[in-house]
């Protein structure tokens, strides 16, 4: 009967006997949870590394330009108004577009020719802190060098352009009827 007895109390408890009897018991259920919960974090973690360091865009300076306003009929000037970082001038160029037709990128300068179907146009940049970098305050002077003496009469785009020739702001001048 004690044999017997010692079955049953063994069978009540799931476990084997310590002479290994062959019946295997699942760990508890509180272990089975905690194993699950950390495997669940473990692919929480890699799949916020993979997105946050191998799938990032590389981190590119911002730069915002006020909206470009009317000087004469042949000059307009454009304002930054934030850069961050400030970008040293030979990683910026300077491009122009007339009537969808653009003209070569030019190294961010004190005065940069850009010349589109025929026509030369003159940017001046006004580095105000003269700290011979890109940066908020600075401002472009866009002006009619060789070309219609009656001024704009179409809209022109005035773009900052990284070294790499990705946009890094654009503006658009519509001269006044």
């Amino acid at each position: 009967m004690e044999i017997r007895g010692l079955a049953q109390e063994r069978s009540a408890f799931g476990s084997a006997s310590a002479e290994g009897d062959g019946a295997a018991t699942p760990p508890p259920k509180s272990r089975r949870v905690s194993r699950s919960a950390i495997m669940v974090a473990a692919v929480v973690v890699a799949v916020s590394f993979i997105l946050t360091f191998l799938l990032r865009a590389p981190d590119r300076p911002t730069v915002q330009l006020g909206a470009p306003y009317y000087v004469t009929d042949l000059v307009f000037v454009v304002n930054v108004t934030s850069v961050s970082p400030p970008l040293p001038t030979d990683s910026v160029r300077v491009n122009l577009a007339v009537n969808g037709s653009s003209g070569q990128p030019s190294v961010l300068s004190k005065y940069m020719l850009i010349t589109i179907s025929g026509y030369t146009y003159m940017v001046d940049w006004d580095d105000v802190n003269h700290d011979s970098l890109l940066s908020a305050g600075d401002r472009f002077g866009v002006g009619v060098y060789a070309g219609p003496t009656s001024g704009y009469t179409t809209s022109v785009t005035f773009r900052l352009l990284s070294i790499e020739g990705h946009v890094l702001a654009s503006v658009v001048y519509t001269p006044p009827p």
